[in-house]
Formats: C-alpha cells, sequence, structure tokens
C-alpha cells in the first residue's frame, strides 16, 4: 500500500502511482515519515492517514469500510449527516485534488485532530483541521473546520 518515494516523505496510493507521478504530486498524500520524527504511528493515527490516501484514490469501499456504521459527518455545509447521507451528499470525484498535505495529528484516546493543505489540480489551496471521534476501531464522527482558501500561495478573500 506505501511506498517511500523520496528520502523525507512517505506518499500512499491507491492507484497505480509511479515516481514520475509522485513528483508532481498527483495521486498521493504526502505526510513527513515517522522516520523524519523519529516516533511511530499510532493505530488512529494510520487510520486518519489512510481514509485521506483512500478519499484522493475515490476508493469508497475503502471509505465505507473505515467508518463506523453509527457514522456521523458535520462541516460548515453539512449537519450531522449520517454514513448514507454522507456518501450521497459528500461523496465526489476527488479528480480536482492535486494531494493533500498532512500538516499534523494530535491523537488522545478515542479522539484526533488532523490539519492538512489541500492542493487543488487548478493551483487552488485552502487549510482544513478536521476532527474525529473513534469507535470499535473505526472511526465514528468527523467534524471538518474550514481554513482560508489561497491561490499561488496567496490568502483568497470568500464572498460572505
Amino acid at each position: 500500500m506505501g511506498r517511500i518515494c523520496t528520502g523525507r516523505r512517505v506518499h500512499y496510493f491507491s492507484r497505480g502511482c509511479n515516481r514520475a507521478r509522485c513528483r508532481r504530486g498527483r495521486a498521493s498524500v504526502v505526510f513527513k515519515t515517522m522516520l523524519t520524527t523519529g516516533r511511530s504511528m499510532t493505530d488512529r493515527e494510520h487510520l486518519i492517514r489512510d481514509l485521506f490516501a483512500a478519499y484522493l484514490g475515490n476508493d469508497r469501499q475503502r471509505v465505507a469500510d473505515a467508518l463506523a456504521d453509527d457514522f456521523r459527518f458535520t462541516s460548515p455545509f453539512d449537519d450531522d449527516l449520517d454514513k448514507a447521507a454522507y456518501f450521497e451528499r459528500c461523496w465526489k470525484d476527488t479528480g480536482w485534488i492535486a494531494r493533500h498535505d498532512i500538516e499534523r495529528i494530535f491523537v488522545q484516546g478515542d479522539e484526533a485532530f488532523v490539519t492538512y493543505l489541500c492542493l487543488a489540480t487548478d493551483g487552488r489551496s485552502f487549510r482544513n483541521t478536521e476532527f474525529f471521534t473513534f469507535a470499535g476501531g473505526k472511526v465514528r464522527r468527523i467534524e471538518v473546520y474550514f481554513g482560508a482558501a489561497r491561490q499561488d500561495g496567496r490568502f483568497l478573500p470568500q464572498p460572505r
């Protein structure tokens, strides 16, 4: 499932990603590896990273398998969606995403925060933070907090 493409980063792929495509950032979730931080990943951290890779690869089944039956999803656009509504409303083709750069994950017990930078194929980017709750080895809840949009490294004001 995973492959180290450079000496300082690990890329997870879901679709036959080759080394040349990884260097361009296509079809990969990029994050600082435990090899450079000197620490190992927790099961919850690994599950979060795997979810990001599955989402980027449009692997709906892998995402569904990681979510608890009583899964709930909340974002500024969606309030407390159940698992079926999440897939109906939120699951779109991820071809517009070039990559996710996971910047940090904090895990404490059955809860975790993840902050990531999402880079779109058209040059847009944004940074979000998500709060995960786990139960029985699966993700029970995700709450998304949107960050600022950016284009070519510059802040983009959003309409009110």
